[in-house]
Parts: structure tokens; C-alpha cells; sequence
């Protein structure tokens, strides 16, 4: 099958396939899968409609942008935030149960969290699997303004192991440029944070990068750091 555009795109990446969740303007969510996985060159992919069970969450509009996070120990999605169609943001908590669908139909699950954050959108998120802690850094608390410079964690961030409880972290050092649109990803072997680029909410882009040092809130206070390639 191909793939219509859509508005806003989230991808993670599966051992066994890759997982992809969509969001799409004014229309329902799509979920898809691209199977077999893409180590396997020998063989053509194929794009597979999932059909979860549950929820869903609600459609999300253009640059609506939720973060996402895939736990690929549990084979669970992690989404957070974003923003409906008419503008309203969100800070809901959803996660996808057997994600990648090699298990059998997905089940959408809306999870309840404590001390739970602003409505974000345009944040970005990443996914520590040794202590189930979801880092979400950045974004926009409104349509275009003001942006958002604080760095969040949520402990039991894939429904595992009690409750899910938001912490707002305040690292020490000179912290990035505010900024939405960004990118993120976590190393879980030096307890890092990778953030690179962005844009201000104005037409302005970032094309810079930053490291969070115990970014998981744990192990020491959080410190940024400006990285130059």
C-alpha cells in the first residue's frame, strides 16, 4: 500500500519492523507498519494499516507535532501532548500496547499522571529504557508563542511499575535558545541528552546542538552544555 501525505509524521524504529504513527489534519489517526524489518535487504518492506484497539487519541493538526517514544524492551509507544485540529493544546498521556503490531492488534491505553506538565506542543521527547523515564525537553505552551524552555521527566513512562509521575527538572549551565520543532534522542549508557535544532515560532531556525548531562534526573543535577560538531 502507499502512504498519503500526512500533516504531521512521528516515526520510531522496531528491531522487527519499523513503527510508524501519524497524525493527519481534520482526519482520524493512521498507524502504520513497514515490514520486514529494514535490516533484512533481500526482501521488499511492505506498509501494513494497523487497526488498534482503544482510545484512540484524538486527531492532531497541522505542525501539531506530539512527541513520541518507543519502549522497544516492552514493544509499548509513548505519546505525549500535541494539539487538536482547532487548536487546542494537549497534555494528555496515551500509550500504544504491542506498537509495532507483529503481536497482534494494538490497544490504545490513556494513561492518568501526577504533577502533569502545561499542554505542550512542538516538544520533543526521548525514552530512557533502563529506569522507564520519558525526557521531554522544549515546545510551545501556545499557538506560536511563548515557548518553553523547561526539561520534564515522567517516572513509570510506559504504564509499568505504578503510576506515572512528571518531575520538572532545573539543570545548571546556559540553557539553549528557546525553541519548538526540535529534535531529541537519549544515551542511555552516559545518562545524555541530544537536542539539535528547532526554530523560535517565528520564522527563525536553530541549527545548533546541546547536551543535557543526567538528563533522566538521576545520578546528579542536570547540566546543559553546547556541543560543537
Amino acid at each position: 500500500m502507499a502512504i498519503t501525505r500526512k500533516a504531521v509524521i512521528r516515526a520510531t524504529y522496531s528491531r522487527r519492523r519499523t513503527a510508524i504513527y501519524l497524525g493527519a489534519l481534520m482526519t482520524a489517526l493512521s498507524l502504520l507498519a513497514l515490514a520486514p524489518s529494514l535490516a533484512s535487504p533481500q526482501v521488499s518492506p511492505t506498509w501494513q494499516q494497523l487497526t488498534p484497539t482503544g482510545g484512540p487519541p484524538a486527531p492532531q493538526g497541522a505542525g501539531a507535532e506530539r512527541a513520541v517514544a518507543y519502549d522497544e524492551t516492552n514493544n509499548r509507544l509513548i505519546s505525549f501532548g500535541g494539539s487538536t485540529p482547532t487548536g487546542a493544546l494537549l497534555n494528555e498521556l496515551w500509550i500504544l500496547i504491542g506498537a509495532d503490531g507483529s503481536d497482534g492488534p494494538p490497544q490504545w491505553l490513556q494513561l492518568a499522571t501526577l504533577n502533569t506538565p502545561p499542554p505542550h506542543k512542538g516538544h520533543a521527547a526521548a525514552y530512557d529504557p533502563i529506569h522507564n523515564r520519558l525526557i521531554v525537553y522544549g515546545g510551545c505552551l501556545g499557538q506560536c508563542s511563548p515557548l518553553d524552555s523547561s526539561v520534564y521527566v515522567l517516572s513509570n513512562a510506559n504504564g509499568l511499575g505504578g503510576t506515572p509521575t512528571w518531575e520538572q527538572l532545573h539543570p545548571s549551565g546556559t540553557p539553549p535558545t528557546p525553541r519548538d520543532g526540535h529534535t531529541a534522542v537519549y544515551d542511555p549508557t552516559s545518562n545524555r541528552l541530544i537536542v539539535y535544532g528547532g526554530d523560535n515560532c517565528c520564522g527563525g531556525r536553530f541549527g545548533d546542538t546541546w547536551i543535557l548531562t543526567n538528563a533522566n534526573g538521576l545520578g546528579g543535577v542536570p547540566r546543559w552544555e553546547p556541543l560543537f560538531p
